[in-house]
């Protein structure tokens, strides 16, 4: 009995230190049919979704809805050439700026669906195969050297191939390290291949909104943003809302013991620090599963509102 109060505690103070958490810049979730086709209604871009690979952008993305009907190309930075396109039809309300929310399929195209998310490099097209911004990355030399390449060669491989891609009938290819043609690549990983129960969490809908900030300079620099800060606020009000959500995440393995640790996580932070420390592969492994449903649980609440008129590229 000591033994499970022990490992309910830790994974609580683990739950807790994670719960807050979410994809931040320049990673990949999905949303979208064929399990929770609802999330896809009603697209903030006003425009039929006509395929299978589309995307979503944060609302926080420079001049948002000016990209609507382009295409963002995407490839994993684990050392995959599997790189996709997906037309830009909606927008995410809570996703951190260059955060990129494609369909399910577009998303199994590249990574398997199991991860719920991953670190990608990413850039947006015009219909005609014009770069309008990007590659973003948050460590391209990091990416390169997964691939044996050198970070200018990633980076030139990387616009040569989603050049390509788009301008061929293709949603689907692979990097090419030649300049020539990427050969495209058809259904990686379906939905219907690796999709299991545990993944529905990751499913996420969107809130239209006409929020806009300024754009940071990319392409030759990295777009880094490391993962947000766990809070500690004295606010009580704070501390009530904390709680109910991760008794929403971690539904009975926290009872009564979450709530005494995030109380005591409050008060003693350097306690927690020092478990933290002491077991860091599975606080990774954990925060990994909470960010999926945090982001789930924050982006299910919003509500799609009547949009304004949009700029079609």
């Amino acid at each position: 009995m000591k033994i499970f109060n022990k490992f309910t505690l830790f994974i609580s103070i683990i739950l807790i230190s994670t719960v807050v958490s979410s994809p931040v810049d320049n990673q990949i979730t999905y949303y979208g049919c064929p399990d929770d086709c609802t999330s896809q209604d009603e697209p903030a871009c006003d425009i039929k979704i006509d395929t299978e690979y589309f995307a979503a952008l944060a609302n926080k993305y420079p001049k948002v809805k000016s990209h609507c009907g382009q295409y963002v190309v995407v490839m994993p930075t684990n050392g995959s050439k599997k790189i996709v396109k997906a037309k830009v039809v909606d927008t995410c309300e809570d996703c951190d700026p260059y955060h990129v929310d494609l369909s399910t399929y577009a998303f199994g195209a590249i990574v398997n669906l199991d991860d719920g998310i991953a670190e990608v490099i990413w850039a947006l097209y015009s219909s005609n195969g014009q770069k309008v911004d990007g590659p973003h990355c948050n460590d391209f030399d990091s990416a390169a050297k997964k691939v044996g390449m050198t970070r200018s060669a990633y980076i030139a491989s990387f616009e040569v191939s989603a050049e390509n891609l788009v301008k061929s009938k293709n949603d689907v290819g692979v990097l090419s390290s030649s300049g020539k043609e990427n050969i495209p690549e058809k259904n990686f990983n379906s939905p219907n291949q690796t999709e299991s129960s545990t993944n529905k969490e990751t499913k996420t809908t969107h809130k239209s909104s006409s929020t806009l900030v300024n754009k940071p300079t990319t392409t030759d620099t990295q777009s880094i943003k490391s993962i947000s800060e766990i809070e500690n606020k004295d606010n009580d009000n704070d501390v009530g809302t904390k709680i109910g959500i991760i008794t929403a995440v971690g539904g009975t393995c926290l009872g009564a013991a979450g709530v005494g640790l995030l109380l005591i996580k409050k008060k003693n932070p350097n306690k927690y620090e020092n478990l933290k420390q002491k077991f860091p592969d599975t606080f990774n492994q954990v925060k990994r599963s909470i960010s999926r449903g945090t982001t789930a649980l924050k982006r299910k609440v919003t509500k799609r509102e009547p949009n304004p008129n949009v700029i079609y590229a």
